[in-house]
């Protein structure tokens, strides 16, 4: 339904992170045991990534 929002998935286990093939450019993983700031920054790149795949205010939106 929203092919632009931006997914982190974070998990104990990273097989579970890449068992589907690639993913979609708006969704990451994130495999336990990680850092507090790792988390930060990946939280931010989805954030960032989910910025700009989202229309501005006024412009169209399509799809």
């Amino acid at each position: 339904m929203r092919p632009a929002l931006p997914v982190l998935l974070a998990t104990g286990s990273n097989e579970d992170v890449v068992a589907d093939g690639p993913a979609p450019p708006t969704m990451d993983g994130l495999g336990k045991p990680y850092r507090k700031a790792e988390l930060a920054d990946r939280i931010r790149a989805a954030l960032d990534r989910g910025a700009k795949a989202m229309p501005t205010p006024g412009e169209p939106h399509h799809g």
